[in-house]
């Protein structure tokens, strides 16, 4: 069962990341509940995604990384190489806090156990690779290659530098996201040259750099954000207050969405889908020609089928919009099947909801 599995996968996620910030914050363990409290940190956390998984491992590791001892080092060299190859843009703090821990120490024999470790993980990653595609290459490199010094990525559309200096503000919440960018300045200006604070700027400033961006290459920094702003806050004057008020009526309301709603809605259509017994379902065409399509065969669990359909007649639908869940309603040959909003919330039409929100259903006709 595709949503079993994938639970399973979210709770290996959550549980590594929750060990990677219970590492973060052993020394003061109130940060950690405050940084699990911020609603997207959760959210993150458990997501099936390089960024978070990633994330998660280098936490872990540089947890033995800023210890003595050549184990630690060992495997601290270990968990970055995993973390390197979960997402290579890991590869960035990787080498801020090797070149950051070199300079301060000068341990030349910690870091060559480490950068051997390190290596040693990328070679099994190669091995895999090699598996995987079935000639010998080397993913990092050619993930460059293209993306960077090709500029393929930029094919899916580039952004100003500015661009992660505000739109994360914007979409997480004014006065919570404003708060933590605050907290961050704060502790990148007190603690600068502190380890964290190399890595994160180091991190920060390579993806500003590069034309191609999306809020989720932040992953990293923003689950890292809580943590800043509460070292800071002990240092804070009281016209932060107002602010702690704000952030907490927003986190709450963000907190509440995330966990009542899965983060991509049409999923509950999908097990409604996956438990059901028909394999070919009719979806009206819009008038631009457009129609609703099923794009994730992983949760389909077997082969199931959209069309597109001018004509309405006895089959089995799924409509996507207010207007055809109407038109579907009043035919008295039509029942609904499944739904993704209780119909006393379609009764309600707010801020007109309704016209820019995808409302999926599924009808089962005898005619039309």
């Amino acid at each position: 069962n595709p949503f079993i599995l994938t639970f399973i996968f979210r709770l290996f996620n959550g549980v590594l990341g929750w060990l990677g910030l219970f590492l973060l914050s052993k020394d003061d363990h109130k940060s950690l509940a405050f940084a699990t409290w911020i609603w997207f940190v959760p959210f993150l956390l458990v997501r099936t995604s390089s960024e978070a998984m990633s994330t998660s491992l280098f936490m872990i590791g540089a947890f033995f990384f800023l210890k003595s001892g050549k184990k630690n080092s060992i495997f601290s060299g270990l968990l970055w190489g995993m973390s390197f190859l979960c997402r290579f843009q890991m590869g960035v703090p990787i080498l801020a806090g090797n070149l950051w821990n070199l300079r301060l120490k000068k341990d030349i024999k910690g870091f060559l156990l480490h950068s051997f470790a390190l290596v040693l993980m990328i070679l099994v990653g190669v091995a895999v690779d090699r598996w995987g595609y079935g000639v010998w290459t080397f993913t990092p490199f050619t993930y460059l290659k293209y993306n960077i010094f090709q500029s393929r990525a930029s094919e899916f559309g580039t952004s100003p530098f500015w661009f992660y200096l505000i739109t994360p503000i914007v979409k997480g919440g004014p006065p919570l996201a404003l708060l933590l960018a605050l907290g961050c300045v704060l502790y990148w200006k007190r603690n600068f040259g502190a380890f964290w604070a190399i890595v994160s700027l180091a991190f920060l400033f390579v993806h500003i750099l590069i034309p191609h961006k999306e809020l989720r290459f932040l992953t990293f920094l923003y689950i890292l954000t809580p943590y800043f702003l509460y070292r800071m806050v002990p240092q804070t004057g009281r016209w932060w207050r107002i602010w702690w008020k704000l952030a907490l009526v927003t986190n709450l309301v963000f907190l509440l969405k995330v966990f009542f709603t899965p983060a991509h809605s049409p999923v509950n259509l999908y097990r409604y889908i996956y438990a059901d017994t028909e394999s070919v379902y009719l979806t009206p065409v819009q008038p631009d020609g457009s129609y609703f399509k099923l794009t994730m065969p992983f949760y389909e669990g077997r082969k199931v089928e959209t069309q597109g359909t001018s004509t309405l007649g006895k089959g089995h639908y799924i409509t996507s919009t207010y207007q055809e869940y109407e038109r579907f309603s009043k035919s008295n040959l039509c029942r609904n099947t499944f739904t993704s909003y209780p119909a006393w919330m379609l009764e309600k039409n707010f801020f007109h909801w309704r016209d820019h929100s995808a409302i999926l259903n599924v009808w089962s006709c005898n005619e039309f």
